[in-house]
């Protein structure tokens, strides 16, 4: 995702907080090969919606956790911490 490109991903682990179907990613349930052969299917037929989600999910990944955002969120942490 942070490289631009398209990705095919379940809602296993944590991805569920920042990979949102047809938004940044395609989402596909764990073990459902028939989605998943979908989404391929799809990344392959559909170029211009492919680069759209790798745009979309580059930033995303860059809002959340790209040099600004982690600065931002450290710097948060140390005021709390050191009030």
């Amino acid at each position: 995702m942070a490289c631009g490109l398209p990705a095919i991903t379940t809602q296993a682990g944590g991805i569920k907080d920042f990979a949102q179907h047809d938004r940044n990613a395609w989402v596909v349930a764990p073990g459902d090969l028939a989605a998943l052969a979908a989404a391929l299917r799809s990344m392959l037929e559909a170029p211009e919606q492919a680069a759209r989600l790798g745009r979309a999910a580059r930033e995303t990944v860059l809002g959340r956790f790209g040099e600004d955002a982690v600065a931002a969120a450290y710097e948060r942490l140390l005021r709390e911490v050191t009030a």
